[in-house]
């Protein structure tokens, strides 16, 4: 009967390592969660509630982000607040425009996730030719607070916010509206290119609105890992996968199609 507990046990023994070693690593219970920024901001991110799809960027960050390891967690944020939870560490990830000062809260990747460029919106029958930013000076501007700005158009709106010619807004919707209202508050607005034309194709403002075939500035947007992170071990190793996702994808023609399903034109 002794004999035959312990080969007992050891049988038992044997079936919970087998089982230990079919389970896989990395099951749900034990991913590791991560805050990624989530703007407002289609058609990289949008609601997918209201839109029923999750946008370009969201779609690229589910894609690449090695899902084994990772549960992410998208945080609709504005844009100062995320600045603020990157540096803090209370977002471990964001998409990000390269600029020196970030890098001393944030690690970039190397692999562009997408360009966007700032883009200046009208009403239909608007047809001023605009070549460079001097000629945005006679118009009353209208634009999205915590947008990147070049020198010379931050030290423009700066001015004409003084003389009441320039507004700034939290909404994209409030600034169409106000743009197509009788009276106008405003005869330009400018926004990311890509979310201008995006938003020109709603419903409540397809035919009324008009993206002007001009643009101020391209930039790059990046993965960034906050510096602060407590979740991500090796930023170095994550960004580098994240990078060869990118560029397989790229080869694979799966990103060229989620850019068609986005509408998004790369210029």
């Amino acid at each position: 009967m002794l004999i035959f507990r312990r080969l007992q046990n050891v049988i038992l023994s044997m079936v919970f390592v087998g089982v230990s070693f079919l389970t896989p690593m990395g099951s749900a219970a034990e991913k590791i969660a991560l805050d990624v920024n989530s703007v407002d901001w289609p058609p990289f991110f949008l609601d997918q509630k209201q839109t029923g799809q999750p946008g370009f960027a969201r779609e690229l960050l589910t894609l690449c982000i090695n899902e084994p390891l990772y549960d992410v967690h998208f945080m609709q944020l504005p844009i100062k607040r995320t600045h603020h939870y990157m540096q803090t560490g209370q977002l471990d990830l964001a998409v990000y425009s390269y600029k020196p000062e970030r890098e001393d809260f944030v690690w970039f990747g190397k692999e562009p996730m997408f360009h966007s460029e700032i883009g200046v919106a009208a009403k239909r029958d608007f047809i001023q030719p605009l070549k460079n930013e001097v000629d945005l000076e006679p118009w009353r501007i209208g634009y999205l607070a915590g947008l990147g700005l070049t020198p010379t158009l931050a030290v423009l709106l700066a001015g004409k916010k003084h003389q009441k010619q320039a507004f700034e807004d939290y909404s994209m919707e409030s600034l169409f509206d106000q743009l197509l209202a009788t009276p106008s508050r405003m005869d330009l607005v400018i926004n990311s290119r890509e979310a201008l034309l995006w938003m020109s194709q709603l419903p409540n403002y397809q035919g009324k609105i008009k993206v002007l075939d001009f643009s101020i500035e391209r930039k790059a947007y990046y993965l960034a890992v906050s510096k602060k992170s407590s979740k991500i071990k090796d930023p170095t190793e994550f960004l580098k996968q994240f990078d060869q996702c990118l560029q397989r994808i790229r080869a694979e023609g799966q990103y060229l199609r989620l850019l068609q399903n986005y509408q998004i034109q790369q210029r």
